[in-house]
């Protein structure tokens, strides 16, 4: 694989394991183990899948950064496995118009080809699988983990914010208030002047 990583490193991904679909249906018919096959390679495809939508965030989770790099790895042994069973295509696939006698030396050979080379496919189609889905999990709960403390964050913020703003129109209702309960503590009587005659009057005047 070439240094570096692009979006389009996951579509190459999954098209060949498109294409690796469609030629082991072709020559392995309904057998058993080429279903088991076509059932991994589908699983496979799905956690490619898994992938690339988590990749299409603007801020990757770290997990993710370094999970999508080993995702792609498994396309060159994607190919090399397409390859080796892409010359049996014409001789032993369902639409062959080889005669079976013609066909018997090349299904020898695929005979042969598939004892060996079919389990260790397998068996690394499993372990690429199974890491990149637990890596797959790890990193999905990572995610809900932020998003949930963010949001508590977000809360707390807003519960803050409304405190804050309860605490300013509290602080404005006693300063309004303050003139009245003054007023009240003020001593209104013998603080003015009593006129207490007619005499009184005339010397005001």
């Amino acid at each position: 694989m070439p240094f570096g990583w692009s979006a389009s490193d996951i579509a190459c991904a999954i098209k060949t394991i498109t294409s690796l679909v469609s030629s082991i249906r072709d020559v392995g018919g309904a057998r058993e183990q080429f279903q088991e096959l076509e059932s991994e390679l589908c699983g496979l495809e799905k956690s490619l899948d898994g992938i690339a939508a988590l990749t299409r965030g603007s801020n990757p989770l770290p997990e993710i950064e370094a999970l999508k790099f080993v995702a792609v790895s498994c396309v060159d042994t994607l190919q090399r496995f397409h390859k080796k069973i892409m010359p049996f295509e014409d001789s032993l696939a369902r639409h062959s118009k080889q005669s079976a006698i013609k066909a018997a030396p090349r299904m020898v050979r695929w005979e042969l080809l598939m004892r060996k080379e079919l389990p260790e496919f397998r068996s690394y189609l499993v372990a690429h699988v199974g890491y990149l889905n637990l890596q797959l999990s790890t990193a999905l709960m990572n995610t809900t983990s932020r998003t949930s403390k963010l949001i508590e964050a977000i809360k707390t913020q807003h519960e803050t914010g409304i405190a804050l703003i309860m605490q300013r129109i509290e602080e404005t209702a006693v300063v309004r208030e303050i003139p009245e309960s003054y007023l009240k503590r003020i001593p209104l009587e013998g603080t003015l002047p009593t006129i207490t005659s007619v005499d009184a009057d005339d010397r005001v005047w």
